[in-house]
C-alpha cells in the first residue's frame, strides 16, 4: 500500500498522536516500546497499548478510526448568526458512519482589517463550538492553518484576496485546502481557481509555494478543464509565464517559470520560442539548462511540433553525451513518433517483461503516449494497460503498479475512458 497513505497521512497521524499525549509522555512511550521489543518483532497495536496507559483518551478507539478504517473527515465551519466571534465546527464522515477523527489543528482569521488571530482547535466530536474574540464579520477563518490536520478543510475562496497577509505555511495550507475542495467537487470551480492561481504566482517569492501553485495550474489546465476552455485560456497564461520568467533575477525562479511555460504552451509562436531556446538560437540570460532539461524539452517539442519530431529527436540524440541518457532516448524514441502505428508497436513491446526492466524509462515513455494533446488517439491503450496490471505487480518494483496507473489514467476526461475502467472492474469482482 505504498503511496500517499504511507508518506502523507502517516506523519500527520503520528504528530497528532504526539499532540494528544504530550511530547514527554509520547517520548517515554516510544522508549518503552523500543526497549521491550528490541531485537524482536513489534506491532502497531503493541505501541498503542503502551501509549494508551499514558493517555487520557481511548487510543484503541482513536487507532481504530485513524488506522484501521478508510476515508477522511470533511471539516466545515458555521458562523453563529448572532455573534461574529462564535462558530461551530462540523466534522462530517462522508461514509455516513458518523466516525470522528480526533485531532488538533491551527485556525487563523484572515481579513477584516485586524492583525488576525491564531489558535489551536481540538476537534474530538462531530460538532465543536468555539469562540474567536475580536473577530469581525469581515474576516474569514482558515482551518488547518498550520497544516497539521487531516481531512478536507473547506475554505472560503475569498481568503485569496488576503494572500499577502498569510504566512508561508498558511499560504501552503490555503492552496492545499482549495485544491482538495476542487477535487472533491465542492464550491471551487476549476476555471475560477485557475485564474486565481495565475494572479498569485508572478509576485510570489517563496519557491516552494511557487512550485505548488504552478503544479496545480498544470493539472487544472491539462486535465480538469475542457480542451476548448484550455485553448481559450492558453494565450493569457502563456504570456503571464513568459513575462514572469523574463522578470526574474534569480536563476532558479527563472527556471521554475520557464519549465511551467514549456509545459503549458500550445500557441504556435510560443512553442517556437521554446524550440528556439532548445536549439540555442534564442538565449535567455540567467536561464540554466542541463542535458536532462534539453532532453525534456525535446520530448515536449516532438509532441507539440509533430511535423518536426524526427528532426528534433535526432538532433537531441546527437548532442546527448551521457551514455545512460543516450540509451534512454533510444528506448523512448517510438513513444515520441507522430505515427500511431509506431506507438502501437512500442506499447505492444511493453507486454514483454524484459522491455519493462528500466521502469523510469517506461513511465517516461507512457507519459509521452498519454500526453493530454494525444488523448484522442491514445485512449485505446487504457484497457490493455489495466489487463497488464497484475503482471506488473508481480514482476515490477513495489511502486510501479501505482505509477503505471497514474501515467495511464491521469489525463483523460471522457465518459468512455471512465466506462473502460468501470467495466474492467465490474467484470472482475474479486480483483486485487
Amino acid at each position: 500500500m505504498y503511496g500517499a497513505i504511507i508518506y502523507n497521512k502517516a506523519p500527520i497521524m503520528m504528530r497528532q498522536l504526539e499532540m494528544m499525549i504530550g511530547e514527554d509522555l509520547f517520548r517515554q512511550g516510544l522508549q518503552e516500546y523500543l526497549k521491550e521489543y528490541s531485537f524482536a518483532n513489534a506491532t502497531w497495536p503493541a505501541l498503542i497499548g503502551i501509549l494508551d496507559e499514558k493517555a487520557e483518551v481511548d487510543l484503541f478507539k482513536w487507532s481504530e478510526t485513524w488506522v484501521n478504517t478508510p476515508g477522511r473527515p470533511e471539516m466545515e465551519v458555521d458562523r453563529d448568526s448572532g455573534d461574529a466571534g462564535r462558530y461551530t465546527l462540523n466534522q462530517n464522515d462522508p461514509s455516513g458512519q458518523d466516525r470522528v477523527w480526533p485531532q488538533i489543528f491551527g485556525v487563523a482569521s484572515v481579513g477584516g482589517g485586524a492583525t488576525g488571530t491564531h489558535f489551536s482547535l481540538a476537534s474530538t466530536t462531530v460538532q465543536t463550538s468555539f469562540e474567536t474574540p475580536g473577530v469581525s464579520h469581515g474576516e474569514e477563518l482558515l482551518l488547518n492553518s498550520d497544516g497539521r490536520g487531516y481531512g478536507v478543510f473547506y475554505t472560503s475562496f475569498d481568503i485569496l484576496q488576503h494572500w499577502n497577509q498569510l504566512s508561508d505555511v498558511e499560504k501552503g495550507s490555503t492552496l492545499i485546502n482549495l485544491y482538495e475542495d476542487l477535487l472533491d467537487e465542492g464550491s471551487v470551480e476549476p476555471s475560477t481557481y485557475l485564474a486565481a492561481l495565475a494572479e498569485i504566482v508572478a509576485p510570489e517569492p517563496n519557491q516552494l509555494l511557487l512550485n505548488l501553485a504552478l503544479g496545480q495550474i498544470s493539472r487544472i489546465y491539462w486535465t480538469l478543464v475542457p480542451a476548448a476552455m484550455r485553448d481559450a485560456y492558453a494565450p493569457e497564461l502563456e504570456a503571464l509565464l513568459w513575462s514572469a520568467m523574463q522578470q526574474q533575477s534569480d536563476s532558479s525562479k527563472k527556471k521554475i517559470f520557464f519549465d511551467a511555460f514549456a509545459d503549458v504552451v500550445i500557441s504556435p509562436q510560443k512553442v517556437r520560442n521554446v524550440h528556439d531556446i532548445w536549439s540555442g538560437s534564442l538565449t535567455i540570460d540567467g536561464l540554466p539548462l542541463s542535458e536532462n532539461d534539453y532532453i525534456a524539452l525535446a520530448q515536449i517539442l516532438a509532441i507539440k511540433m509533430p511535423g518536426m519530431a524526427g528532426e528534433i529527436f535526432s538532433t537531441q540524440l546527437a548532442r546527448t553525451e551521457n551514455p545512460d541518457n543516450q540509451r534512454k532516448l533510444a528506448f523512448i524514441a517510438p513513444s515520441l513518433s507522430p505515427d500511431k502505428v509506431v506507438r502501437d508497436q512500442f506499447f505492444e513491446s511493453l507486454k514483454r517483461e524484459e522491455n519493462r526492466a528500466v521502469e523510469s524509462w517506461v513511465l517516461e515513455a507512457l507519459e509521452n503516449i498519454h500526453h493530454p494533446l494525444r488523448t484522442n488517439s491514445s485512449e485505446g491503450y487504457i484497457l490493455p494497460s489495466l489487463e497488464l496490471l497484475q503482471e506488473i505487480q508481480v514482476t515490477g518494483d513495489i511502486f510501479f503498479p501505482k505509477r503505471w496507473l497514474d501515467v495511464t489514467l491521469a489525463n483523460y476526461q471522457t465518459g468512455t475512458a471512465v466506462n473502460t475502467v468501470a467495466t474492467f472492474l465490474e467484470e472482475r469482482p474479486d480483483y486485487n
